[in-house]
């Protein structure tokens, strides 16, 4: 059993969150394309994109000789060429939200009709379509308008075909992921499609797109690693198990056989290095691992899960080797994997000490497998393991890994076949201490066939052989992006900064980058997981969790644990916490706080809109990523963007450097364990939590980690500005012109410090407070808050906590209210909250006078006042009280009181005075000595504010 899917039903057991529909709901739907300016909402200015975006030696983005940061979000498909009508709307709308970056995505995609792709799916993808070429130059001009960038990606989801000459085509994976690489005629054909989008004239400006500075970066391949394809046994050839042509493994032999050719010239220096480690025979760790009891469950067991089924026999059919073998006969297999598990229980391990597995196995048609070693006890932990697929021949399969803790006899091994119905055999199943092989028999450097091991057997081999094999994938992959860079710059004249892939699996991946412009990731947190059928509609779940209930914050380490390069911008191009995760809005703090405390120079949400056509008007959130309607998400956009984009938070003044030298980046393999997409750091990249990580370089003779320990929770960042408390399920980020609590609001009156304390707060949410001028909260005239929690369709059907099939609802949406209680801090004698509408334009408000100077208590329930935003405007000024002028006893009488009586004063002789009604409109005012006189006042409650430079006192009055 895999242990990510064994905490996933840990943690569906355990929790206790209602993902069903609220009903404490209200409309608040924002305009498709409204780009109107309101006082009470920050202004994004349309910036002038006259000159090309650079960067600079210390690692930013640079317009026009200033730094500069991207708030941006993806198109995809057909979103990426709008209607000529709709095109000017949205681009302008996009402004208005913040977001000065659209990274075009899946232009190149197979799956839609001709209007939702760059291609004329004629089937070839040698020539581009005309008529979303010229859609995609319009809208580029549009943005360009309205000051909004574009970053451009160049392979992402191409499928090529025997049309565009390319043999056996329909059998390449994944969009030919990892192949594109190293095979010289697709990586021609990259170049090809490169030059005809980039050089195409936009009739629209007059200018190619490589010569336009709309276009402020530049990507040259998505979610694409060689290396991270080896992590997961990928490059070998179908019929071995891998997932890549037999012509591809042949090509990537030769490769390697001629990069060890050049480095050792003869089989004697290739000998000398290879050198073989352990001699001798290890004691076998498995029980009857040949069968050849003829008693399976003697020592081996079927573990079945759901409503799977499975029987388990010895067989005498066929046996790799001696008279039996293991024949498994799945009849009922539910699609997951860890459903159905043949396993053995009892072997025990010594920490630190490398195990081989190793075993033969067939089936009676191809199909998936995993196979692994674990802790058969909580915590369940897994050691290591591998995957692919069976064929209907024997073949040999094994993986290593290292102990990470003693089990005594609680060693579990396991294979998965619960996927799908059918039978598996397997024979002659062992495991030992890892022997280290330096050459195998036979082979030979002069014969070119020295072989490409697995990573899942790299431990049972010698650790140089490993480190030439790490070293052989790294180069090929710089190679790759070396060549694509000095194509697009000098053949093309691209002049903006350049990227190769994003995805990435940790510090090999920068190192792989080293001519290229910038570093890219990408992260998600409760993707929906497909168990069955990749991108089903129907048959997907999510985990549906608060990253804020995540021991060290979910994605957070793993993007900004240290991939980031001095003298390099660091972006992340996708980043999305999937709806219908109903904890989805902690997202826009938790990426623009701690993004910006470490440094970031971009985000791109994934996505804004997308398909075929792109609907830009429902008011429907019927997918897991458009954002464009999640009124939550874009209702925080502009405070969050603001607070980005102008710096409001600060970066780590003191960053952690540290160095690599190519000998421990060719050696990391004996410590990373980890698979493609997890990011690995050789240190604790928690630190991210509290101090930022830079990668100083990859060739110093030695490597220099020098990286502080992590301490415990709450973590509070190297600033002060970031608090992350796991425990309450809390972010709070206090900067003297923005201030943000997210998470479970019932635990932040626990919370304190800043110019804002939520008194009293219920549903998991986000209330994010931004000065509207250059001064602090606390002094500011003009300042914005903002209240967001869940969105919803009309008549969504959950079925549980974890998905909605496709019974998405229907429109219009409407979001959750949250009720909260807030202490602002405000210098002034009065505040005024608006309720902003859906453009926000202000309502008729409300007047606040503290309960003591500067203190505000404003009480919003979000079910009154039907808005997301609210308003708020300051008068007057507090200049503070001498100590002990509250603790007099002042009071006004007689009260109530006749319009045109008089107003008696106790405890306070001589003051300013300011009668107001309940709008904040003052009715009376002037300087008395002992009492007021009242002037024909109207019936009704009003506020007297008594004002003296000791200090200010507000009591309410009703006058008849």
């Amino acid at each position: 059993m895999k242990n990510i899917p064994i905490l996933f039903l840990l943690t569906l057991s355990l929790q206790t969150t209602n993902a069903q529909n609220f009903t404490n709901a209200f409309p608040f739907t924002l305009p498709a394309f409204d780009s109107t300016t309101q006082e009470f909402l920050p202004h994004f200015e349309k910036h002038n994109i006259a000159d090309f975006i650079t960067t600079s030696a210390d690692g930013q983005f640079m317009s026009a000789g200033q730094p500069i940061r991207f708030w941006g979000v993806n198109l995809t498909t057909g979103a990426c060429f709008p209607q000529q009508t709709d095109a000017p709307g949205v681009a302008a709308r996009m402004r208005k939200m913040g977001i000065n970056l659209v990274r075009f995505h899946h232009m190149d995609n197979p799956w839609t009709s001709s209007e939702g792709s760059l291609f004329l799916q004629n089937g070839s993808t040698t020539s581009l379509n005309p008529v979303t070429l010229d859609r995609l130059h319009f809208f580029l001009a549009q943005l360009k308008a309205e000051g909004v960038y574009a970053n451009i990606n160049l392979n992402v989801s191409r499928t090529f075909t025997e049309g565009d000459g390319v043999l056996y085509a329909d059998s390449i994976p994944e969009f030919g992921k990892g192949v594109t690489l190293f095979d010289g005629q697709l990586i021609h054909l990259q170049k090809e499609y490169a030059r005809q989008l980039l050089t195409a004239v936009n009739p629209y400006t007059g200018l190619p797109i490589a010569d336009d500075p709309v276009m402020a970066m530049l990507e040259i391949a998505n979610e694409n690693t060689l290396y991270g394809f080896w992590k997961d046994d990928q490059l070998q050839p179908f019929a071995e198990g891998g997932n890549i042509l037999s012509r591809h493994s042949d090509t990537l032999d030769l490769k390697w056989n001629d990069f060890l050719s050049e480095k050792y010239g003869s089989q004697a220096n290739l000998e000398t290095a290879w050198q073989n480690g352990i001699i001798g025979t290890p004691e076998e760790l498995v029980l009857d691992g040949g069968f050849e009891s003829g008693d399976i469950g003697q020592q081996w067991l079927i573990e079945l899960h759901e409503t799977s089924q499975a029987t388990i026999a010895a067989s005498a059919s066929d046996p790799y080797e001696g008279s039996y073998c293991a024949e498994v006969d799945v009849t009922q297999a539910t699609g997951t994997d860890w459903h159905i598990q043949f396993e053995q229980v009892g072997a025990s391990v010594e920490m630190d000490s490398t195990y081989t597995v190793r075993f033969f196995a067939k089936a009676d048609s191809p199909r998936a497998f995993g196979a692994g070693a674990m802790r058969n006890a909580p915590p369940w932990t897994w050691y290591g393991g591998t995957g692919g697929q069976l064929t209907s021949q024997w073949r040999e399969y094994s993986f290593s890994f290292t102990a990470p803790e003693a089990n005594d006899g609680l060693v579990r091994i396991t294979f998965s076949l619960g996927q799908e119905a059918g039978r598996a055999w397997f024979d002659e199943v062992s495991m030992a201490l890892t022997q280290k092989v330096g050459l195998e028999n036979g082979e030979d450097l002069a014969l070119g066939n020295i072989r490409r091991i697995r990573y899942s057997e790299r431990l049972a081999f010698h650790p140089q052989r490993v480190a030439d094999m790490a070293e052989f994938y790294l180069q090929l992959q710089k190679d790759y992006y070396d060549g694509m860079h000095g194509f697009l710059t000098n053949e093309l004249g691209v002049k903006v900064p350049i990227t190769g892939s994003n995805a990435l699996g940790g510090i090999y991946e920068p190192y792989t980058h080293g001519s290229l412009d910038y570093i890219d990731d990408h992260a998600y947190w409760n993707h929906p997981w497909f168990p069955n059928q990749p991108w089903s509609p129907w048959d997907w779940f999510t985990e549906n969790q608060s990253m804020l209930g995540e021991e060290f914050l979910g994605t957070v380490p793993g993007i900004f644990g240290g991939l980031q390069v001095q003298g390099k911008p660091l972006t992340i191009s996708e980043y999305n916490h999937p709806y219908p995760n109903i904890y989805q809005v902690e997202m826009l703090p938790i990426l623009a706080g701690y993004g910006s405390f470490h440094g970031a120079d971009g985000f791109m949400f994934f996505e804004y809109n997308g398909g075929d056509p792109a609907d830009w008007t429902t008011d429907i959130q019927n997918n897991f990523f458009g954002l464009h309607r999640n009124t939550p998400v874009m209702a925080l956009f502009p405070l969050f963007s603001y607070a980005f984009q102008k710096g409001l938070i600060q970066e780590d003044p003191n960053p952690v450097l540290v160095g690599y030298s190519p000998e421990y980046l060719f050696n990391m393999p004996q410590d990373d364990d980890r698979h493609r997409w997890e990011n690995y750091y050789p240190y604790d990249q928690n630190i991210a939590l509290t101090s930022s990580v830079r990668i100083g370089g990859f060739d110093l003779p030695q490597a220099e980690i020098n990286v502080p320990q992590v301490g415990s929770a709450p973590f509070t960042a190297a600033t002060d500005e970031l608090v992350f408390a796991p425990q309450e399920q809390l972010l709070s980020i206090q900067t003297p012109r923005f201030e943000c609590v997210a998470g479970q609001l019932e635990n932040a009156p626990q919370t304190t410090g800043g110019q804002m304390q939520i008194m009293q707060g219920g549903e998991h949410g986000v209330v994010a407070w931004l000065s509207l001028t250059d001064e602090p909260l606390a002094t500011s005239g003009r300042s914005l808050l903002a209240l967001a929690s869940r969105v919803q369709n009309q008549n969504m059907v959950w079925d549980g906590t974890t998905t909605v099939h496709d019974d998405w609802g229907s429109s219009p949406t409407e979001v959750q209210a949250l009720d909260v209680e807030l202490l602002l801090n405000i210098e002034a004698d009065s505040i005024r909250i608006y309720p902003l509408d859906p453009v926000g334009q202000e309502a008729q408000g409300f007047v606040l006078l503290p309960q003591m100077a500067g203190e505000f208590l404003v009480n919003l329930n979000q079910n009154d006042w039907q808005s997301l935003w609210f308003g708020v405007e300051a008068f007057g000024t507090v200049t503070g009280s001498e100590e002990g002028f509250y603790d007099k006893k002042i009071s006004v009488f007689p009260n109530p009181v006749s319009g045109s009586g008089r107003i008696y004063v106790s405890g306070l002789e001589g003051a300013e005075y300011r009668l107001t009604d309940m709008q904040g409109r003052a009715v009376q005012a002037g300087f008395f000595e002992k009492n007021i006189l009242l002037e024909g006042v109207k019936e009704g409650m009003y506020f007297l504010v008594l004002k003296t430079p000791a200090g200010s006192v507000v009591e309410k009055v009703l006058v008849f």
